[in-house]
């Protein structure tokens, strides 16, 4: 997730989202990481309202 912070610094967050370190190289190994190694664009208002609502966690972070 990329966003500027009140001060005007650009800030980076990444969160693995892998229950090992190896199914996370694995991944990175894979053609899904070929095809997309960026990842996705989400809205993160719409993310937690969907967590509000009772959506379970595993589910909007299920990559296609």
């Amino acid at each position: 997730m990329y966003y500027r912070g009140p001060d005007g610094n650009r800030v980076e967050l990444q969160i693995d989202n892998f229950t090992t370190a190896e199914e996370g190289q694995a991944w990175m190994l894979s053609p899904a990481f070929d095809a997309n190694p960026i990842g996705v664009t989400y809205d993160p208002d719409t993310l937690v309202e969907r967590f509000r609502a009772g959506v379970p966690v595993a589910e909007p972070v299920q990559r296609d």
